[in-house]
Formats: structure tokens, C-alpha cells, sequence
């Protein structure tokens, strides 16, 4: 069997100075909005000029680059309504694509010998290659028994990542807990905020707890929770469990410095879930035995 031939690129050309569409992504969502957009343009071209866009598609990329679930649906869709993605192909194919990105990618491809294109998807002439392959979408699906045993195949595989995508979304009852904790903080802080995917941000609590890289008590968490969610500062920052995943560390040093600081008459108690804490360290906890402390959420 003939291997198939590569239709995508290793390399693309990123503009010094960028169109404002970009400039506002950047503002609304800072560096990281940039670049979850840089790294959905390696996606695209790494398999050509279009890439599936539906909520599988989302959760998949969100764990690949580890990114925040709704972070990422929130730049993608700031970034179709300001057409750095083709909102009309998007709306009517779920694919993201635009004219800058079949632009480039029709001069990276122009000497290749054999270009599949799918003509529905085109938002400029269909000059690509020197052999192009032009498929209609509308006929592409059902030509031939082989053509149908690939549907079947393709069936089978997207069935598989929606079971593997649901699976990386487990968590149990105290990671739930954790992120209606956060959620109810924030929304003490600013009554207008929208509802997140309270499943993912207990997915991302289920990783920080579980990952051997991170072991994360759930006590620590929970009080980074309440402590940032009364900072000055970063309770205008830490709006996501993504977020504070990734401040952590910062967020533990920076609260264990002002617990060392006097505090007078200004203890703030903390919900007991488990053992009795107070923001500035004093009080007793009670851990497992295995240092998870599953139980402070019983």
C-alpha cells in the first residue's frame, strides 16, 4: 500500500507586526491568549490549511498544550468574531481556517506534486501544487466501498477520542468541591462573572493532586483558594483553577510570607473541611496517612 503523501508543513512565517485582531487578544487575554492562537496555527499547519473545531477537538487540544478548557474556547471565539479565523467556514463547517493561512500555505505547498484540497473550505483561487486534488465535500463521504470502510475507521477512531477525552475529565467529589469553592469565591468578588465548566476546573484540581510531579494537598489548595480570592492582587488574577495551577507556587510563598507578618485582630477563619485552619497558619490539620487529605471534603 502506497504511503500517503504529507499534507502538512514543518514551518510558517509569523508577520513582525500584526494586524490589531491580534493586539486585542492579547489585551482581553495576554500572553497566554497569543499563545494558545500560536499554537492552534502549529495545529492547523501541521496537517495544512484547516483544522476541526468542535468541543472534542477543544478538550484534546486544551490537555495537549495544557491549557484552561474554557480559557481556550474564550480566545477561539474572540478570535472568530474578529475574523482571525473565517467566521462563515466556521459557523457552517466547524473547521478554523482563514485567507492569511490558505495564503501561506499554498506558497509553502506550490512545488509539492500532489496538494489535497477540499473546494468547500477555500477562501482563495485553488492554485496549489502542481497536481491538486480537489475533493467535493458534499461527494467525498460515500464513493466507494473503500471510501466507506475509512468512514467506518474514522467512526471508530473519533469514538475512541471522545471515550479518552471524557476519561481525562474524571474527578471525584472533593475535586468538585474545590471548584465550587473557587467559583463562589470569585463570585463573591464580582457577582456578573459567568459560570465556568465546573468539570474541567475539577479535573485540573484532580491533576494537581494526583500528578507526580505536583502532589498537591487538597488543604493547600483549598486555602491558596480562600487567601487569593482575598488578595489585593490576585484576586482580579486567579479566575480559573488553570490559573492557579500555574501561580502555585508563587501563591503559597507569597501567603506564607504574610502569615509570618502580625496580624491583629483580623483572623479570618476558614471553612472547615477537615481539620481547623485559620489564614495566618495557626490552628490544627489532619492529613491522611498517604498525605491526601480525601477526607477534608467528606
Amino acid at each position: 500500500m502506497a504511503r500517503p503523501n504529507k499534507q502538512g508543513i514543518d514551518y510558517f512565517s509569523l508577520d513582525v507586526h500584526l494586524d490589531d485582531k491580534f493586539k486585542f487578544i492579547e489585551i482581553k487575554y495576554d500572553l497566554e491568549g497569543f499563545a494558545i492562537i500560536i499554537k492552534l496555527l502549529q495545529k492547523i499547519y501541521s496537517i495544512g490549511y484547516w483544522y476541526q473545531w468542535t468541543e472534542d477537538e477543544a478538550l484534546l487540544f486544551s490537555d495537549e498544550i495544557r491549557a484552561d478548557y474554557e480559557l481556550v474556547n474564550n480566545v477561539v471565539n474572540e478570535a472568530i468574531d474578529r475574523n482571525v479565523f473565517d467566521k462563515t467556514l466556521y459557523e457552517k463547517y466547524k473547521i478554523l481556517t482563514s485567507k492569511g493561512i490558505q495564503k501561506r500555505y499554498q506558497e509553502a505547498v506550490k512545488r509539492r506534486k500532489d496538494v489535497q484540497i477540499v473546494e468547500e473550505y477555500l477562501v482563495i483561487d485553488n492554485n496549489f501544487g502542481v497536481n491538486v486534488n480537489i475533493n467535493s465535500q458534499a461527494t467525498r463521504v460515500n464513493e466507494s466501498k473503500s471510501t466507506q470502510s475509512k468512514v467506518k475507521e474514522t467512526k471508530v477512531k473519533n469514538t475512541k477520542e471522545k471515550s479518552s477525552s471524557r476519561s481525562k475529565l474524571k474527578f471525584e467529589t472533593h475535586h468538585m468541591k474545590l471548584a465550587e469553592l473557587l467559583f463562589k469565591n470569585i463570585k463573591e468578588n464580582n457577582p456578573n462573572a459567568k459560570e465556568p465548566n465546573l468539570e474541567s476546573w475539577a479535573n485540573t484540581f484532580r491533576l494537581m493532586m494526583e500528578s507526580p510531579k505536583e502532589k498537591r494537598l487538597g488543604k493547600e489548595i483549598q486555602d491558596l483558594i480562600l487567601w487569593s480570592q482575598q488578595h489585593h492582587f490576585w484576586y482580579k488574577n486567579i479566575l480559573s483553577a488553570d490559573k492557579l495551577r500555574k501561580q502555585f507556587d508563587r501563591l503559597l510563598l507569597e501567603m506564607k510570607d504574610e502569615q509570618k507578618k502580625p496580624v491583629k485582630n483580623n483572623v479570618i477563619q476558614i471553612p472547615n473541611y477537615g481539620g481547623d485552619r485559620n489564614v495566618d497558619g495557626k490552628g490544627n490539620e489532619q492529613h491522611s496517612k498517604s498525605g491526601r487529605d480525601v477526607q477534608l471534603f467528606k
